[in-house]
């Protein structure tokens, strides 16, 4: 491992468990869930909680609570853990792709710290959300590795990984379509077939099996037909999501946007619309610069970064949809986002000659302020929240 790498891990793991060991509690869903998983059935593996059918994080919660008990410090230790292997396994990710040590420390270091990570870390029940990225992170290297030289273990091992995020999380469910679009758009060497449709009928069959187990609470749930209307507020939601809910918390520590919910409906749709126009025009560049193969792990990034919003907008109405704007949810898509941002730079090819130096010295200087910005955003919500 890098030993800057290794550095940056224990001040991460050192500033989330230090000031706050023995003072976090179970928030109040918890308590109710805990009590269950203490002495479960099958049954209780096989229900869904809150239209979330999850089996395969209610064990590995279960397990918690029969190693701790009722102890928020050690779920805080866990998710802390999941939070560090995440950060390691984007190190390698980039590593991989670009061969480059600095791109890779970098893109660790903008995923370590963000205020929306608030109710993620803290909360125990949304370590769903971190044990998800843990799979799709692995399963995001397996693809590459596949991509390459198709091996039969290998393959196991990847189908599994979506099966496992799908089982881990609803956003999930994604997975396997995200990964067979992937495969059949830019491999075209002897795995492009069988990445193709061994994804897809993954992703199929974790779809159903979550519906199944589902169907009881989605059927009172918010979920609406499809018309006209309801197309362009999909549409609409999954721009903002994108815009709003990652890009503006992203670049401004601590901001909350509250924009979606104005009046002024001229600027819930010139702001997003901007923003996405462009990303597109920044895309098409890129694809005049480069293999239409180079941009697959971009594809890919940016895939999983819009995935939770699309869901979102597409299984709920009215106010329930912009619970896909909620901090629980924002954890995997602020990582893809991380990895598009940072693999874009290895595109583009940032050298002394791309900018002069006064840009970049903004550039080197604006990477502390985000981090440690939000580092200050969180250190103020967690006093606010843990006086005594």
């Amino acid at each position: 491992m890098n030993k800057w790498l290794l550095v940056w891990l224990i001040f991460v793991a050192g500033w989330y468990l230090i000031p706050w060991w023995n003072r976090v509690y179970f928030l109040w869903d918890d308590i109710e869930l805990l009590m269950q998983l203490r002495h479960p059935t099958l049954e209780t593996f096989l229900t869904s909680h809150q239209y979330q059918f999850f089996p395969v994080f209610l064990l590995f919660y279960s397990l918690e609570t029969n190693l701790f008990g009722v102890n928020p410090s050690a779920f805080l230790a866990v998710s802390v853990g999941l939070h560090l292997i995440n950060i390691w396994l984007v190190y390698i990710l980039i590593n991989k792709l670009t061969k480059n040590n600095l791109l890779s420390l970098l893109a660790a270091v903008l995923v370590s710290f963000n205020k929306s990570y608030f109710t993620v870390i803290f909360w125990p029940t949304i370590q769903s959300n971190i044990l998800l990225t843990t799979w799709l992170l692995l399963t995001l290297l397996l693809f590459f590795e596949l991509k390459h030289k198709l091996s039969l273990n290998k393959l196991i091992k990847f189908l599994a990984l979506i099966l496992l995020a799908g089982l881990s999380f609803g956003f999930g469910i994604s997975a396997g379509f995200i990964f067979s679009i992937a495969a059949w758009l830019f491999i075209r060497n002897r795995s492009h077939r069988l990445l193709t449709i061994s994804s897809l009928v993954t992703g199929i069959v974790t779809a159903l099996v979550v519906l199944k187990f589902s169907l009881p609470e989605v059927q009172q749930s918010q979920i609406v037909s499809l018309s006209g209307t309801r197309l362009f507020n999909i549409a609409y939601f999954t721009a903002v999501g994108i815009s709003q809910g990652i890009i503006s918390r992203f670049f401004i520590p601590g901001f909350v946007p509250n924009i979606y919910n104005a009046s002024n409906i001229a600027i819930m749709i010139a702001l997003p619309a901007a923003i996405l126009l462009f990303f597109i025009y920044t895309s098409f560049l890129m694809i005049k610069k480069h293999r239409f193969a180079d941009l697959l792990p971009l594809f890919l990034f940016v895939s999983l970064s819009i995935m939770p919003y699309f869901i979102a907008s597409l299984a709920r109405s009215g106010p329930g949809a912009l619970g896909g704007l909620a901090e629980r949810y924002i954890y995997l898509p602020f990582f893809a986002f991380v990895l598009a941002l940072v693999y874009g730079f290895y595109l583009v090819g940032i050298t002394r000659k791309t900018f002069p130096k006064p840009i970049r010295i903004i550039l080197i200087a604006y990477v502390p302020l985000i981090v440690f910005g939000h580092i200050a955003a969180m250190w103020f919500k967690l006093n606010n929240l843990f006086l005594p």
